[in-house]
């Protein structure tokens, strides 16, 4: 059943869903690619700038007349307490037959938390331009 009312909300023809892929291989042009082909193509904007934001979704705007979507997220409260020592030590010896699997050698290493989260403001601007720019369509009611 949600398969059919998500072509239907969405107005695609696959029920499939780009993941956003914010901060990575994601691209206007992936998103534009995947919504071409009938399913919902995504934007991950949860990284951008509203200026960048705008214009990521105008790259997509001119490949595609389908619908897409733009993935944001914003940080709410204090930042994560970093990862005990005793978890990462066993989060390694989890892996470690693995890698050893897969001829890795050494640790594995950590990549630090980001530095700063963004701000409230900066996360409010993102998600209104991302409203303004509609990049489904609206629903026109019947009746």
């Amino acid at each position: 059943m949600w398969p059919r009312a998500l072509r239907e909300l969405c107005r695609i023809e696959h029920p499939i869903i780009l993941a956003p892929l914010a901060g990575g291989p994601g691209t206007p042009e992936l998103a534009a690619a995947v919504s071409e082909a009938g399913a919902l193509g995504s934007l991950g904007g949860g990284y951008l700038a509203p200026d960048a934001l705008r214009a990521e979704i105008r790259k997509v705007r001119a490949l595609t007349s389908r619908p897409f979507l733009v993935n944001l997220f914003a940080h709410a409260g204090a930042p994560p307490a970093p990862p005990r020592p005793e978890a990462i030590a066993r989060a390694r010896a989890f892996v470690a037959p693995f890698r050893a699997e897969l001829g890795l050698a050494g640790e594995p290493a950590l990549s630090p938390p980001p530095a700063r989260r963004p701000s409230s403001s900066r996360a409010a601007r993102r998600r209104d331009t991302a409203r303004r720019s509609r990049p489904l369509p609206r629903r026109r009611s019947s009746g």
